[in-house]
C-alpha cells in the first residue's frame, strides 16, 4: 500500500470512529429522552419548563450529528456548539452529570469530525 493510500485509509478511520461513536452517544441520549424525560413531561411534574429546556439541550447535539452525515463541517460545528451549551447549562442548573455525561461525549465526537476534515484537507493539498 502506498503512503498516500495509507494516509487516506487512516483518515477514513477517524470518520468511521466519529460516526460510530456519535451513533452510540445519540442512541444512549435517545434512550434517556424516551425513558426518562418524556414520561416526566407527560406526567406534568412541577418542573416541566426545566425538563423541556433539558430536552432542547439534548436534541441540539443530536441534530448536529445528523447534519454531519450531509454537511460535515456544519454538523460538527452544531455538535460542538450543542455540547458546549449542554455543559454550560449543566453547570448553571447544577446538573453536572447531565452536562458532562452527555456534553463531553458529543464534544469529543465533534472534535473527531473536525480532525477528520483537517486531515482530509491536508491530504487534498498534498496532491
Amino acid at each position: 500500500m502506498t503512503t498516500e493510500k495509507k494516509q487516506t485509509h487512516y483518515n477514513k478511520t477517524y470518520k468511521l470512529i466519529a460516526q460510530t461513536g456519535g451513533l452510540i452517544v445519540c442512541l444512549v441520549c435517545l434512550f434517556y429522552i424516551v425513558g426518562t424525560l418524556i414520561p416526566e413531561i407527560i406526567k406534568g411534574s412541577e418542573n416541566n419548563s426545566f425538563l423541556l429546556i433539558m430536552l432542547a439541550m439534548l436534541l441540539i447535539p443530536q441534530i448536529g450529528f445528523v447534519f454531519t452525515w450531509y454537511q460535515e463541517k456544519a454538523g460538527a460545528a452544531v455538535l460542538i456548539a450543542g455540547a458546549c451549551f449542554l455543559i454550560i447549562w449543566g453547570f448553571i442548573v447544577s446538573e453536572y452529570s447531565i452536562g458532562i455525561g452527555f456534553g463531553l461525549p458529543f464534544g469529543i465526537i465533534g472534535a473527531l469530525f473536525l480532525y477528520h476534515l483537517k486531515k482530509r484537507n491536508e491530504l487534498k493539498s498534498k496532491k
